[in-house]
């Protein structure tokens, strides 16, 4: 273990265990009372110092609660001490590590909907701290209108961002890493599609959407993306090139799954009910927003 990270965990389980006082995490997201961090900023080592206590689970929830009321003070419109910028924006980018929906949602959601945030640090837009802060911290779509302007329109009223951006926003409209619900499939299923068109004509479109992907699998790893999104590929009519992409992981995901199994072929796999037939569910359709010229249920087709 890195003795710095295990000396900031020190500090952080005593404070916790003593209640200590707030202005004291406001000092730490200043670079006070740290050991000697080089050009880090705080809210990196505030994380590897809590990954290094004990009970890190229990630990966590009760640091959470801190940040939380840290956020409910509004140092946004009451900044104190020393910089200022440097407590927000290591304030936003904990937030962001930390991944607190239950603590965190409502009082990011007041600060961002005050819009007086603004300004940087080193360099650094506060407002894209802030917006990755929202980003990992939703409890539920309420946000989806924010997202899909940054996707559609490449840029937000008060929020920087691009259509990856708005995408990640999309992703993580579920605030834990179970399965996402419809909704929430359905804005991804759509988004899906809107960066394919924002892909076509670029450089290395097919290097962009695999990136795309394999960020989707990471957050949802037990979800079987590749066959839903074979299955909406197809319908919105996605170009070659994207479809051949699908193709690939839908192959390499039937190989696994069959391999896993036991079974010498995906054909194999599927006769055995391992690898599924996906349905086209009327929900889907009413996602996809128009008819799907496909039946109800759709074969993989898969050798």
């Amino acid at each position: 273990m890195n003795e710095t990270a295990a000396e900031v965990g020190r500090s952080l389980r005593e404070w916790l265990e003593r209640g200590g006082p707030e202005w004291q995490l406001l000092d730490w997201l200043r670079g006070y009372d740290l050991p000697a961090i080089g050009d880090d900023e705080p809210y990196l080592w505030l994380i590897d110092g809590l990954e290094a206590i004990d009970e890190r689970d229990r630990t966590s929830g009760a640091f959470c609660e801190r940040v939380k009321a840290v956020l409910e003070s509004r140092p946004d419109l009451h900044p104190e001490g020393r910089w200022p910028e440097r407590v927000l924006y290591n304030l936003f980018m904990l937030c962001a590590c930390l991944h607190c929906p239950r603590c965190l949602a409502e009082p990011l959601e007041v600060i961002f909907r005050g819009g007086k945030v603004g300004g940087n640090w080193r360099g650094l837009n506060l407002r894209s701290a802030l917006r990755r802060a929202l980003i990992e911290n939703q409890v539920d779509t309420r946000f989806h209108d924010d997202w899909r302007s940054m996707m559609t329109d490449g840029r937000h009223p008060s929020l920087p961002g691009d259509a990856i951006d708005g995408f990640a926003g999309i992703v993580n409209m579920h605030p834990s890493l179970e399965e996402p619900d419809e909704p929430v499939v359905g804005a991804i299923l759509e988004g899906l599609t809107d960066l394919v068109e924002r892909f076509d004509g670029e450089d290395e479109p097919i290097l962009h959407l695999e990136e795309v992907f394999d960020g989707l699998e990471r957050r949802y790893p037990n979800r079987r993306w590749a066959y839903e999104i074979e299955i909406s590929g197809t319908a919105a009519g996605w170009p070659k090139w994207a479809r051949n992409v699908v193709a690939l992981r839908l192959d390499r995901s039937a190989r696994d799954e069959a391999r896993k199994a036991g079974k010498s072929s995906p054909r194999e796999a599927v006769g055995a009910g391992i690898v599924p037939v996906v349905e086209l569910t009327a929900s889907k359709k009413r996602i996809l927003g128009k008819d799907v010229p496909m039946k109800d249920r759709v074969g993989l087709g898969v050798p």
